[in-house]
């Protein structure tokens, strides 16, 4: 057996089986799958199965990551592993000092996952004791023993920086690369996505956000391999929890010699801690006492620990020892009806914070004001206000331990980010608002980050969108903050320019339901008088139109862009005009009303050049480009389209240049130019596979299915569809899964394979019942027609065409009423109507003769019988001229003609 043979994956299907000890019979019953479909997997060399199927086998068998990769690679040796069976992006922490004092616990906490991996105990364990205690680092050490446990890996999510429940979600899938679509809740999406996933989730941080624990454990109880790790200074008081109380670290015995007190874990991390700052001690028996004593008043707590040995090159630990006996009554027994940490850390961050001068006090408080952390710029910028030496303030701070530097690992240039604890944090905010200058420090972050966020608008349709996208995804959580200031605080003006700046950030990362969340708050806001405020309602009105469109809700699309043209009309702002204007083209076609759409981008086209506007030309001729290929004309569409990808070379934005390019590789197909619609499809999937945009490298699969079903290469083009729809999937797109769905069914008609035609357009309507798209269902039901004609169901065949032709009709574009014309001569070839039959055979042709496109028979199976059966039933002569008659006949007529002699039996 050769290398290839031994890969294929019959073969390596058969080979995971036997090693399971499994029959065929057993791995149908798991898997839940007929026998003969296994059966038919192994015995076929070449047959590539639905890529849903791999993952139900996969999990079945009980395959590592390893075996998954290699069962996956054998179903599409040709295609790169899909997401949907890819590992999630996230992964763990890995800490740069070792976890001290915690190793048996650690194991314990890790055998407790490992069971829980293994089904044998509880799937949310919860972390819990007060704060400082240790509990992220004890997770994070625990998941890293037990992470070989799970298949798909460990997963952290930091919910620190969060302040709304309603967020806690989103962040999750975020962090798991996962975005959503209206109509799907991000709980959905998330169980879609993790549903058959063996994962370890590590939720740092929960205390503050209780009432998100029932969406969490909705998503638990959905997802049955699915296993979440919490830390929280309160339990979720869940009936699914078992909580695991974390205790301080192990105190020295005040009797124990100093080398015993040396190996006390609490002396360990303190002694560690002490020489990280540069101090050097001499181990004799003060020290030891001094040292032993320290951490048994400070409650072994290993953050107060940190804390006091960040001060042993300043002070020895005798002094530092007399320093903390006057502040010992407020470390340990305060009143028990106040919060865990205000009986003890908050009282230990209170006397470092005493023991900084004035000048670090006032510089550690206003740097609390930033969330998730900020780098030395932002912090000189908010921060300074008649301080001079903010940089040696920063350093002073990261050298007493209250800041510490992190690197950013996804962008080996960017600059560190300068990270506050938590627990500091509130206490640092306490202290800003009794100084009476929060509110001041609240503006002055807020206008750096609108300053930021202006920036990076424009900034990213230039050659360095990539890197202002990353950016801003960087500061979001701080730019969330500003926003809630200005929200909370009534400023209307930044809320809206905030918004407006943010949008195509929000849209190109898909923040899509928070996104369309802060514009609507902002846009709540009354108008005040002035350009500058219109201008940036303006904006916001734009923004809000393209995240509806984003989510297919066509009805507040069609509201806000009508709104944003006439106020950008009203302010007198060519370029805010020229981007609301090719956002209502957008709609337009997406609606699928072209005539419609050729007119706002013309309007936006000529605004555009008028200002010198480049990127604005370059969107403009893109969706001139598709509003006249997909009106009939390609070449023309084509060109418009070449037109736009050469300005956009011009000005260097890798984004849209990679979609211009797919819309090329769409014209290209029409007019079955199909190497070169390849090669513009693969560069297209390429750009936007290095820009990491799942959303367009959808897009484009699709694309690409579509021109390899032009070529008939049918295993081919359902590939590429189940990966485009896999993505659509994963990314929360529930109106972006329609396309590839009809796509897919497209092709199991064509292969005769009714039953999974019918399941597939029946999902799709079902999805379409939540959606305004009346182009996409009236393709689905025309589709659906064949499928019934197919199968001898005339009555359901002959409502599903008259639907179709009523939705093409009121849409006013006949692009795909060939597909209702070819159904419409089967269905009268399948009554006898002969003649009908060869006339809407001629009426077909003559329109797609018209529309220029390339679109090939529906069923071609089933159109050839219908012209075989005219010639039989008419003859060669009565045939041609029957059909002759048809190509002359108006599409009115032809589709009056078919109406009148082919009744719906009342189905509608």
């Amino acid at each position: 057996m050769t290398a290839a043979e031994e890969d294929a994956f019959g073969v390596l299907l058969k080979r995971f089986r036997l090693s399971a000890g499994l029959t065929q019979e057993a791995l149908a019953e798991r898997a839940s799958v007929s026998l003969k479909a296994v059966g038919e997997l192994e015995r076929d060399p070449v047959r590539r199965p639905r890529l849903d199927t791999v993952a139900l086998v996969a999990d079945a068998l009980g395959l590592d990551r390893e075996g998954r990769a290699r069962l996956l690679a054998a179903a599409r040796p040709d295609a790169a592993p899909p997401a949907a069976l890819a590992p999630e992006p996230g992964g763990l922490p890995r800490p740069l000092t070792p976890l001290l004092g915690r190793e048996g616990v650690s194991d314990a906490v890790a055998e407790l996952l490992r069971r829980a991996a293994r089904g044998e105990g509880s799937r949310l364990l919860t972390l819990t004791g007060p704060g400082g205690v240790g509990k992220t680092r004890l997770a994070i050490a625990a998941a890293e023993r037990a992470e070989d446990a799970f298949t798909d890996g460990a997963v952290f999510v930091d919910l620190a920086p969060l302040r709304d429940p309603r967020l806690v979600l989103d962040a999750i899938a975020g962090r798991l690369g996962i975005d959503e679509r209206v109509g799907t809740p991000v709980g959905a999406c998330l169980t879609a996505a993790l549903r058959r996933r063996h994962l370890l989730l590590l939720l740092d941080n929960v205390e503050h956000l209780l009432p998100a624990r029932d969406e969490v454990l909705a998503v638990l109880e959905e997802c049955p391999r699915l296993v979440v790790l919490a830390t929280s200074r309160v339990a979720l008081r869940v009936r699914a929890e078992r909580e695991y109380r974390v205790a301080p670290l192990e105190l020295p015995d005040p009797d124990a010699p100093p080398d015993q007190v040396g190996r006390s874990p609490a002396v360990v991390l303190f002694m560690d801690r002490a020489r990280a700052v540069g101090a050097e001690l001499e181990w004799a028996a003060a020290t030891a006492s001094a040292v032993a004593e320290i951490c048994r008043r400070l409650d072994g707590l290993p953050l107060a620990v940190e804390l006091a040995a960040a001060w042993v090159r300043l002070l020895p630990p005798p002094a530092l020892l007399a320093r903390l006996e006057r502040r010992l009554p407020l470390l340990v027994g305060g009143p028990h009806d106040l919060p865990a940490r205000q009986r003890t850390m908050r009282d230990t961050i209170a006397w470092s914070y005493r023991l900084l001068d004035a000048r670090e006090q006032r510089l550690l408080r206003r740097l609390c004001v930033f969330v998730a952390g900020c780098t030395a710029e932002a912090a000189e910028a908010v921060c300074a206000d008649g301080e001079p030496a903010v940089l040696a303030g920063l350093a002073a701070l990261v050298d007493r331990s209250f800041l510490r530097q992190q690197a950013d690992a996804r962008a080996d240039d960017a600059e560190p980010r300068l990270i506050i604890l938590e627990t500091l944090r509130e206490f640092g905010l306490e202290q800003l608002e009794a100084s009476g200058e929060a509110d001041a420090v609240r503006r002055r972050h807020a206008g750096y980050y609108l300053v930021l966020t202006e920036a990076a608008g424009a900034g990213l349709r230039g050659p360095d969108g990539v890197a202002w996208g990353a950016r801003l995804e960087r500061e979001h959580d701080n730019v969330r903050a500003a926003l809630s200031w200005a929200q909370a605080s009534g400023n209307g003006e930044t809320a809206l320019r905030l918004s407006g700046a943010l949008w195509r950030f929000w849209s190109e990362r898909g923040h899509l339901t928070e996104g369309r969340r802060w514009l609507r708050e902002a846009l709540r806001h009354p108008g005040y008088p002035g350009p500058t405020v219109l201008a940036a309602r303006a904006m916001a009105l734009t923004g809000a139109a393209q995240l509806a469109v984003d989510q297919g809700d066509f009805a507040e699309a069609e509201t806000r862009s009508a709104e944003a043209v006439a106020l950008a009309r009203e302010c007198g702002s060519p370029k805010d005009l020229t981007i609301a204007l090719n956002i209502r083209g957008r709609l337009a076609r997406e609606r699928g009303d072209y005539q419609d759409a050729l007119a706002f981008h013309e309007e936006a086209l000529a605004v555009a050049r008028a200002q010198g506007d480049r990127p604005g030309e370059a969107e403009a001729l893109t969706g001139l480009g598709f509003a006249i290929g997909f009106s009939g004309d390609v070449a023309r569409g084509t060109a418009f389209t070449e037109q736009a990808v050469g300005v956009l070379r011009e000005v260097g934005d890798a984004r849209a240049l990679a979609a211009a390019r797919g819309g090329i590789t769409a014209h290209l197909t029409h007019a079955g130019d199909f190497a070169r619609a390849e090669a513009a499809g693969t560069e297209a999937l390429a750009l936007f596979r290095r820009l990491g945009d799942t959303g367009q490298m959808a897009l484009i699969l699709f694309g690409l299915g579509i021109l390899s079903q032009f070529q008939e290469r049918y295993e081919r083009a359902a590939a590429l569809h189940e990966d485009a729809l896999a993505l659509r999937r994963e990314r929360g797109d529930e109106h972006g899964t329609i396309e590839p769905c009809l796509a897919l069914a497209a092709i199991a008609l064509r292969r005769a394979d009714y039953r999974l035609a019918r399941d597939l357009l029946e999902q799709g309507l079902g999805v379409l019942e939540r959606f305004e798209d009346r182009w996409a269902r009236s393709m689905a039901v025309a589709f659906l027609g064949h499928v019934d004609l197919a199968t001898g169901s005339v009555a359901e065949a002959a409502a599903h065409f008259a639907e179709g032709v009523s939705l093409m009709q009121t849409i006013g574009n006949p692009l795909h009423l060939p597909v209702c014309l070819e159904g419409l001569a089967g269905l009268a070839a399948s009554r006898g109507e002969w003649e009908l039959a060869a006339r809407l055979c001629g009426a077909r042709e003559a329109l797609h003769a018209e529309l220029g496109l390339g679109i090939p028979p529906a069923d071609p199976t089933a159109y050839a019988r219908t012209f075989a059966g005219g010639r039989e039933a008419l003859g060669s002569d009565g045939f041609a001229i029957a059909y002759g008659a048809g190509r002359a006949l108006s599409l009115d007529d032809a589709l009056a003609e078919a109406g009148a002699k082919l009744p719906t039996d009342g189905r509608r």
